[in-house]
């Protein structure tokens, strides 16, 4: 039992009550004692509403309009309180803490006494202050509309329960609508009040527990303007909003200005102060009232659905609608929050009933359990089991369900609305109770401006990553002709096998031929490994590498190491016999091949390369009507890489091009050899003039299209086909038509220019130098005899 100290009651001595309106129903009026002529034992609850003092006043006098109903239909209703009636105490707080902390005082110390409960508090801020007094007294108090967040709080409230739902119920709607679209990113703005920013700062907590994203935060007092730039700046598509009406006409002016409205932002806002036509009231703002419809055209709103709508009978036995019809209401209002509330107290005051006969409450004096006419301010038990069965209170109201949380708070049905067009229409109910929304129009009827598709709540790019390969067509047509090059050099190869014997192709050095077309056959073989999928084959990297550098030194090697034979021959100026044999040649060969192996060996162990992706282009597109999602697709090529690239290119590059130059200068030096079946040097030097001036063309093209691997492919590998099939072509063509056309006598008479001496000359094997000896020997006889001849016709004259 607590004992209230008498410094208490100076405390709350602050003023005298303005008006007391003592409400009695049914069979006569209560007198100032508490007398009635009722049989019926009276129950009195206390009513502190504002009546007067402006704004509020209205609202007060609905809610005790509708107050006075339900104590009506109460106790003109046998199931419930049969041998009590309900009398309604109501004082005016004016709307003023300081008087309504008067007003409380009042309540608990002015007859008729006692009062079970409070019924009361509509505006938060007078509330908040009213609800710590009466928690000293143990006294219940059910509100039908203080929405501050605080309030829920049960360590400062513990008495305290509401049929208007908090702030926080706002933040359930907000996440629910968000889960059902999809949304993870949100933006908040809010009034700078203690009933917004405590339910935002729970939002915001929430937010990270969805792990959603909060893209900033912003309050403002007065003028939101740079807090909507930043909600601007941080691409916000979503925005969580709460605030006054005076308020909400600066927010939604300077968002018109910002340019944050239209199909692709969506605000949230509670309703309940923002009602049909708001907007209208301009009056001082740099925005015309057509510039806030446009601005709020599309703005989601969320109330309380205050009536019911389904046309269910009540508690009470009547529907919603009749009970409007009996009130001659024009606006309905909140008034069924007030009339719910009288009904909450009604049901616990009845559930308590049985639970004090079953002594639960105690017993008085005389052995007989407690009732609810001895209850006293002073009893906590009482208060206790009251408070438990408001708690558990379950009924379906003038406003839809009725039942209480833990906190106290109303768990009922929220309207979602949206202004469309200057209208608001209904689009959903949220169920607070299981969370759950109750969509009554499609996405693409509710975002029908954003062309029926549900607006991003941020700005994306869809990463598409798409890996260029060459195309099947382009390979095909490479491979094609690299597979007729090799099968071009084998039947050449066939050939200068079948045809050895023959003095055209003995004279030419078969065997060099052999690895020339060898080599050949080396780059043909990299016109196809060039178009294979390096990513599936990363070893290629190395080989195709290995390939074109032997394959072109042995073509070119081979052929210039013949060149040199005829050189060192047709320039030897002693009468001497010169013989260069094959195995030589070869020997030169593999010297060549050795520079490339060294070259190729280094790169390989030292720098390694690898296949790499690189991004080669990259295409930006918008694929929405509101340009929030961009597509970009990037371009990956796989190519082979390694740190020091160019300069081993560079390095194979010199080192071939030193050896093309000194196959030029050979084929300059024999170009007026004109033994046919030895001197190779006019198709010589068109090879190499093709291969110089196709590496001229082809290797600057190659570095242009690198980010088009397709293009180089093709540039590339159809130089490098040219390349070798003319070589080809220009070597072996002229002697494969010799030889089928019935075969060539080498000149019978050797014709040599620019001093270089004839007799000197040897065929490739060693069987033609022989015969070409006694060429020689035969010759010099027939000149020695001639010489004789002559100088015998001398004497004689």
């Amino acid at each position: 039992m607590i004992h209230v100290p008498k410094n208490e009651h100076n405390i709350m001595s602050i003023g005298r009550p303005i008006c007391i309106i003592l409400v009695t129903f049914l069979m006569s009026s209560l007198g100032a004692e508490g007398e009635t002529g009722s049989e019926k034992t009276p129950l009195y609850i206390g009513c502190i509403l504002p009546l007067s003092g402006g704004y509020w006043s209205d609202i007060g006098y609905e809610s005790l309009r509708w107050a006075e109903a339900a104590i009506a239909d109460i106790n003109n209703n046998t199931d419930i309180l049969f041998d009590y009636e309900l009398h309604l105490v109501c004082n005016d707080s004016q709307g003023d803490i300081s008087v309504t902390l008067s007003v409380v005082k009042s309540q608990v110390y002015d007859p008729p006494q006692p009062k079970l409960m409070i019924f009361g508090g509509v505006m938060s801020t007078v509330t908040i202050p009213m609800s710590r007094v009466l928690a000293l007294w143990h006294l219940i108090q059910v509100s039908p509309l203080a929405t501050a967040p605080t309030l829920s709080d049960r360590v400062n409230f513990p008495y305290f329960f509401r049929t208007h739902p908090s702030q926080y119920v706002y933040n359930t709607v907000r996440l629910a609508i968000c889960r059902d679209l999809g949304w993870k990113n949100v933006a908040t703005l809010y009034q700078n009040h203690e009933k917004f920013s405590v339910a935002f700062d729970a939002l915001h907590e929430s937010v990270a527990q969805l792990n959603m994203t909060l893209l900033t935060s912003e309050s403002f007092d007065m003028n939101p303007a740079e807090q909507l730039a930043r909600i601007k700046k941080s691409d916000a598509r979503i925005i969580a909003g709460a605030f006054y009406q005076d308020r909400a006409l600066k927010v939604f002016c300077e968002a018109y200005k910002l340019d944050l409205y239209g199909p692709k932002y969506v605000w949230m806002i509670p309703s309940r102060w923002l009602k049909q036509g708001w907007w209208n009231d301009a009056v001082g703002m740099t925005c015309t009232m057509e510039e806030l419809e446009t601005a709020i055209d599309g703005m989601i709103g969320m109330d309380l659905n205050a009536w019911d709508i389904t046309g269910r009978e009540t508690i009470s036995g009547k529907t919603a609608s009749e009970l409007v019809t009996e009130m001659d209401e024009e606006d309905r209002g909140y008034g069924s929050l007030s009339y719910d509330g009288i009904w909450s107290i009604a049901v616990a005051l009845n559930n308590s009933l049985q639970r004090f006969e079953n002594g639960e409450a105690g017993y008085r004096g005389d052995g007989t359990q407690k009732r609810l006419r001895d209850f006293q301010y002073t009893e906590e038990i009482m208060v206790e089991v009251m408070k438990d069965e408001v708690s558990k209170v379950s009924f379906y109201g003038s406003s839809g369900p009725v039942s209480f949380n833990e906190n106290g708070e109303r768990q009922g049905i929220i309207e979602i609305e949206q202004n469309h067009g200057g209208t608001y229409r209904t689009i959903g109910y949220f169920n607070s109770k299981t969370g759950i929304i109750d969509w009554r129009m499609r996405p693409e009827d509710i975002f029908i401006k954003s062309g029926g598709h549900i607006p991003i709540d941020f700005p994306y790019t869809i990463q598409v990553s798409r890996i260029v390969n060459i195309s099947a067509s382009i390979f095909t047509v490479m491979i094609s002709m690299a597979t007729i090059g090799l099968i071009f050099c084998a039947c050449v190869l066939a050939f200068n096998i079948r045809h050895s014997d023959k003095r055209i192709i003995k004279m030419s050095s078969p065997n060099l031929n052999n690895v020339i077309i060898f080599g050949c056959c080396m780059m043909y073989a990299c016109v196809i490994l060039y178009g294979l999928d390096h990513s599936k084959y990363p070893i290629l990297c190395k080989i195709d590498k290995v390939l074109l550098a032997i394959g072109f030194t042995l073509s070119f090697g081979a052929m210039f190491s013949k060149t040199w034979r005829i050189y060192k021959i047709f320039t030897n100026k002693k009468t001497t016999k010169m013989t260069i044999k094959d195995q030589q040649l070869f020997g030169l060969v593999a010297v060549l091949l050795t520079v490339d192996v060294v070259i190729l060996l280094l790169w390989l162990l030292v720098d390694p390369p690898y296949v790499s992706a690189q991004v080669v282009n990259i295409k930006r597109e918008a694929i929405d009507t509101n340009g929030d999602i961009t597509r970009e697709t990037e371009d990956i090529v796989y190519r082979c890489y390694s740190n020091n690239k160019i300069q081993w290119s560079f390095a194979l590059f010199a080192y071939k091009g030193l050896l093309l130059l000194f196959g030029a200068f050979l084929t300059f030096q024999i170009r007026n050899v004109k033994i046919a079946a030895l001197n190779d040097s006019r198709y010589i030097a068109l090879s190499v003039y093709n291969v110089v001036v196709l590496s001229f063309i082809g290797l600057p093209v190659s570095l242009m299209l690198d980010d088009k691997p397709q293009e180089s492919y093709a540039i590339v590998s159809s130089f490098l086909t040219f390349c070798t099939t003319t070589t080809m072509i220009l070597l072996f063509g002229p002697k494969i038509v010799r030889v089928y056309r019935g075969g060539i006598v080498v000149d019978s008479q050797l014709q040599t220019t620019h001093g270089m001496n004839v007799p000197s000359v040897c065929t490739t094997t060693q069987s033609t130098c022989s015969k070409c000896q006694i060429m020689k020997r035969e010759l010099e006889e027939t000149k020695r005899r001639l010489e004789e001849l002559q100088k015998k016709g001398q004497d004689r004259e």
